[in-house]
């Protein structure tokens, strides 16, 4: 379609203004109805290395996205489709609880005692080979 294609050029024109190719960049997919009518990396994923970014490319965003997921719960909490003294079981029921009460709120509020896998030593060696910029 004609307002596709002027769409998309339009988001290319815009990535091209906000990132140098040499300087850190972004990768882009924009759908409409479900389908991408744009993809594309502009930038460098790795200035060191030289690696320019590519739509597909994984990228460890860490706690960007908590924020996000948080108002999304509450959101739902405020529509009534769930409750923030819902314990986690209620979604996902094999978790291992050992008998404690987790709540979504303790989820939310950082108060459930789960350990944060990511500062496990298991975890950082794992990280560190799935890292997309290793030789």
């Amino acid at each position: 379609m004609q307002s596709d294609n002027l769409l998309t050029q339009a988001i290319d024109t815009l990535i091209q203004e906000a990132y140098q190719p040499s300087e850190p960049g972004v990768a882009v997919i924009v759908a409409k109805n479900g389908q991408a009518i744009f993809r594309k990396g502009h930038g460098m994923a790795n200035l060191e290395l030289g690696v320019p970014i590519e739509p597909d490319m994984v990228f460890r965003i860490g706690s960007v996205t908590k924020q996000f997921t948080a108002v999304a719960i509450l959101i739902l909490a405020e529509q009534g489709k769930l409750s923030l003294d819902d314990s986690v079981t209620k979604f996902l029921p094999d978790y291992p609880t050992h008998d404690y009460l987790i709540t979504v709120k303790h989820l939310l509020t950082h108060t459930s005692g789960i350990k944060s896998y990511t500062s496990m030593p298991e975890w950082i060696l794992y990280g560190e080979k799935i890292s997309l910029f290793k030789n």
